[in-house]
């Protein structure tokens, strides 16, 4: 009984501590969300110039050869997997983050002054739902759970997603793109490797057909035929049976999948979807203005914030 009381005890204290510290910490936010507005109110000319700042910065970055067009390139994958090529796009959108106009134009083969209008090359993976190929999303937001059983990524599939200053340069883009991929070597070397697998796949098939085509005119022309047989153990039938049909038609449906694959490896990759660029600009007035006022208004806190208490900071930093 006793016990039970220092428990129910124990459990009031914590409870009252918590309620204490909640209390303590919207009184510290409150008040620091008043301190901001005190500050800002008491500097509002010189907040509405940082807003006007951050306007006229933002119209800059989105007007003019500056505008930014977006266009999204989905690929079908015969050698590698999405993962070789994902990591492909990340080396030239490197090259775009560190301003490497030089070596991004000699990796695509492209001009200079080409180079310089490519904003971002980035890539998203196919996610298949329910490890199901005829459901896939594609992963914008780059969540995917790499301890997902459930949900996994598609390895033969891409969307390569390319940002252009000239609205014009998309045509060009995506065959220097394809190009750039079809040239790689070890690529290369993955696709004729499975061409030849293909194709040693294939004879067997097509001696496995000359078999049973054997074998059909042997049974055929050579054994009598019984008047009655079983088609299973349900189906009485009369006449000369179907000889040897559904061996025939798998592999005949087996070959039928490997020409497929046959000709759809003439190259690295295929395209699937070519780009349809935006006829806006990508990157909107709002989008920058909401980023660049932000970065202004905590510039103008920190500034403001200095300059108020300069006299104290100045003591403090006398003060041995």
């Amino acid at each position: 009984m006793e016990e039970k009381q220092s428990q129910e005890l124990d459990m009031l204290e914590l409870m009252s501590k918590c309620k204490e510290v909640a209390a303590y910490c919207s009184s510290a936010i409150c008040s620091f969300v008043t301190s901001i507005l005190r500050l800002t109110y008491g500097h509002k000319f010189l907040f509405i110039i940082s807003l006007v700042a951050a306007g006229a910065l933002a119209y800059y970055k989105t007007s003019g050869n500056r505008r930014i067009y977006k266009g999204e390139l989905a690929l079908k994958i015969n050698a590698g997997t999405s993962y070789t090529i994902a990591d492909m796009m990340n080396e030239l959108d490197n090259f775009v983050y560190h301003n490497d106009t030089k070596a991004l134009s000699e990796a695509l083969g492209i001009s200079e002054d080409e180079a310089r209008q490519i904003s971002h090359v980035r890539s998203f993976f196919y996610i298949a739902i329910n490890r199901d190929s005829t459901r896939s999303i594609i992963d914008y937001s780059s969540h995917y759970d790499i301890e997902d059983t459930l949900n996994t990524r598609v390895k033969d599939k891409l969307v390569v997603s390319v940002g252009l200053k000239d609205r014009d340069l998309f045509g060009k883009m995506q065959n220097t793109l394809t190009s750039y991929i079809n040239r790689n070597e070890y690529l290369n070397l993955l696709r004729d490797k499975h061409i030849e697998n293909l194709r040693q796949r294939e004879k067997v098939i097509d001696c496995d057909l000359n078999r049973i085509d054997s074998l059909q005119r042997q049974q055929f022309f050579k054994e009598k035929a019984p008047e009655f047989y079983l088609t299973n153990r349900t189906e009485l039938r009369t006449g000369r049976q179907d000889l040897f049909y559904n061996d025939k038609q798998n592999l005949l449906d087996k070959k039928e999948t490997l020409e497929e694959k046959l000709a759809g490896n003439n190259s690295i990759v295929t395209v699937m979807s070519p780009f349809h660029p935006t006829a806006v600009n990508y990157e909107t007035f709002l989008k920058k203005f909401i980023i660049y006022g932000i970065f202004f208004y905590i510039l103008f806190l920190v500034c403001t914030a200095l300059f108020k208490y300069r006299g104290t900071i100045h003591e403090y930093l006398k003060d041995k």
